[in-house]
């Protein structure tokens, strides 16, 4: 493979995006061999000098580093902050040639959703594009599993740029992006991350291919999925388990733990105790103290292993939290002997000194 510009598309690429949009209702499709690459390039080549991007604070590393990339003034707002994102626009969208709105679908480090209808009314009332990352919503989420303009009953067509990886729901690689036939067009011949790079390669797009003709032939693959994940977020809310902002339904439940320490140990336990493979999501990826354990519910699973996952996850953390308060409780009495008391050391070293403690002391657990 080479660069798709230069020597062309294998048909079953061709075949792939013709499938992208006759199921998610697009003009046009641009394969990538990357979700991350996908995100980057696409944003970096739609804005510039004098534009403006406007973004949720939570946004994915990928729309940040295309961000960072392009040379756009970047402004955010809080996370899925309607209001204010219409308050800057109003401020200061005279300012700027083009803004982009960029927003996901469904966020993978929470499992919530933006208000997608009041997003498009925003950026049809400042005249913005809208850019919707749909990494973890395109098979997942709407009657159909066809994403978050089926779940919103929104026109496609009213979301300017839609992305999507094919590693997750369709079980393959490679990214896309759904647009107009001119962006399509322009991104084939402008976008480094397409124009400078391998086309996406066979037996990848083969394996999409088989995966979107199976998502419309057996589109109640979705909605069972959406069952489960259901299921699964309210026995975690029996169990009085913290989801935080968790919307009901998606495929991305997060359980919130607390510290780095206590997430990476519950997590281990669960493996080595119960069989149970859940990764931590910790500092730097979250604030330090948010640190989450965060669950993808699969349409292969059964309502009773789901269960059974949550009241090993409750009781697992009623042993962590014990563990880490004795932990802690040791660290701090050796600190007291083994630090030598001087006024002027830096509050911050005596705290690493007792941090590394509670890791050591929790890491004979």
């Amino acid at each position: 493979m080479s660069s798709s510009p230069i020597v062309g598309q294998t048909i079953v690429n061709t075949e792939v995006e013709a499938a992208l949009c006759s199921h998610f209702t697009a003009d046009a499709a641009v394969l990538f061999v990357g979700g991350w690459v996908a995100n980057v390039t696409t944003i970096d080549s739609l804005v510039g000098k004098g534009d403006l991007i406007l973004c949720d604070v939570l946004n994915h590393n990928s729309c940040v580093t295309g961000q960072r990339l392009s040379g756009a003034a970047i402004l955010s707002f809080p996370h899925n902050d309607v209001a204010t994102a219409d308050r800057i626009l109003r401020s200061v969208r005279h300012k700027y040639r083009r803004v982009l709105i960029v927003i996901e679908g469904v966020y993978s480090m929470d499992g919530d959703i933006p208000d997608l209808p009041a997003f498009v009314a925003l950026k049809k009332a400042h005249k913005c594009f809208l850019f919707l990352d749909e990494a973890h919503s395109f098979g997942t989420m709407g009657p159909t599993g066809k994403g978050m303009c089926e779940h919103f009953n929104v026109p496609p067509s009213d979301v300017d740029i839609r992305m999507g990886t094919m590693s997750k729901a369709m079980g393959s690689v490679g990214g896309f992006i759904l647009a107009s036939h001119a962006l399509v067009q322009y991104l084939k011949y402008c976008a480094g991350g397409f124009v400078y790079s391998v086309g996406l390669g066979p037996a990848n797009a083969g394996a999409t291919l088989q995966s979107l003709q199976l998502m419309a032939a057996e589109p109640e693959r979705s909605t069972h999925l959406q069952h489960l994940s259901a299921f699964f977020f309210d026995a975690c809310v029996s169990a009085k388990l913290d989801v935080g902002t968790n919307v009901r339904g998606t495929c991305v439940v997060v359980v919130y733990v607390g510290s780095t320490v206590e997430t990476v140990l519950a997590s281990m336990m669960l493996s080595d105790n119960h069989g149970i493979n859940v990764k931590p999501i910790v500092h730097p990826a979250v604030e330090e103290g948010k640190c989450r354990l965060r669950f993808f519910i699969s349409y292969l699973k059964t309502e009773a292993e789901l269960q059974r996952t949550v009241d090993a996850l409750a009781s697992t953390l009623v042993e962590v939290k014990a563990a880490a308060r004795e932990a802690t409780a040791a660290a701090e009495a050796a600190a007291v002997v083994e630090v030598i008391p001087d006024e002027d050391e830096p509050q911050q070293a005596k705290d690493d000194v007792i941090a590394a403690a509670v890791v050591e002391a929790v890491s004979t657990l």
